[in-house]
């Protein structure tokens, strides 16, 4: 069976609708973004809709101490730009649900999330260089501890 371009475009195209893909594309950038902030980042399921909403589910960040820096059981968004080469990432409209952070202060001017912070304002090879804008926040369900 020959494919042609079209034929592979389609079923390309029809693998990235399906839940199952969106998911695992997902896990593997949260495994990429845990190597380069050097901490646990995990996601349980990841949909994307026709209408640019995505929905993330479960979206799971620990600290330099393996514990719970923040927990989102549930991210709902539309993606109003997403660019691999300039690497940027706009999400509007953003509604997290049942979100349960501790944040601690661990001296006079260093948090349980600096080095998270640190990692995206460093300079040095291999570090976070994406451009991230999010718009128009709605948390609900929420229990933060600081």
């Amino acid at each position: 069976m020959i494919l042609t371009i079209a034929g592979l475009i389609i079923i390309l195209w029809a693998g990235l609708r399906t839940p199952a893909i969106q998911t695992f594309l997902g896990q593997k950038i949260a495994s990429k973004l845990s190597e380069t902030f050097n901490t646990e980042i995990s996601i349980d399921r990841v949909s994307y809709g026709f209408k640019r909403n995505i929905i993330i589910r479960g979206l799971f960040i620990a600290d330099q101490k393996h514990d719970t820096l923040i927990y989102i059981g549930n991210i709902e968004g539309n993606l109003s730009k997403l660019n691999f080469n300039k690497r940027k990432f706009y999400l509007d409209n953003i509604e997290l649900k049942e979100v349960t952070s501790h944040i601690l202060q661990i001296s006079d001017s260093t948090y349980n999330y600096s080095f998270l912070t640190d990692e995206m304002k460093s300079d040095k090879d291999g570090t976070f260089e994406w451009e991230i804008k999010l718009a128009y926040l709605n948390i609900s369900k929420n229990n933060f501890t600081f």
